[in-house]
């Protein structure tokens, strides 16, 4: 065996090993790069998503506001007929007394 390493040979793998190594690191930070940008587009469309929903918020309050409003007036309505229709219903009863006994 022999003591004296051949330094040829060392300084051939270390350059090989630091190549690897340093692009193994430019895979992973191109990678991080990515992750970070993603996260910046995540956050941006978040934002306008919470946006969004707060405007949808505003029109279905007023959309409640006014659907109430509306339906109050509709119930009025229908009871309003429903009493006319139960006053038809009194008069053709007797108009038909009337006309049985003629």
């Amino acid at each position: 065996m022999d003591a004296n390493p051949n330094y040829e040979a060392l300084k051939l793998i270390s350059i090989i090993g630091g190549s690897v190594i340093v692009i193994l690191l430019m895979v992973v930070g191109y990678f991080i790069a990515q992750q970070i940008l993603f996260a910046k587009t995540l956050a941006i469309t978040v934002a306008e998503i919470k946006e969004i929903v707060g405007v949808i918020k505003v029109q279905q309050e007023l959309t409640d506001k006014f659907s109430n409003h509306r339906h109050e007036v509709i119930d009025n309505r229908l009871k309003d007929h429903g009493g006319r229709l139960d006053e038809h219903g009194e008069c053709i009863v007797r108009i038909e007394t009337k006309l049985k006994i003629s």
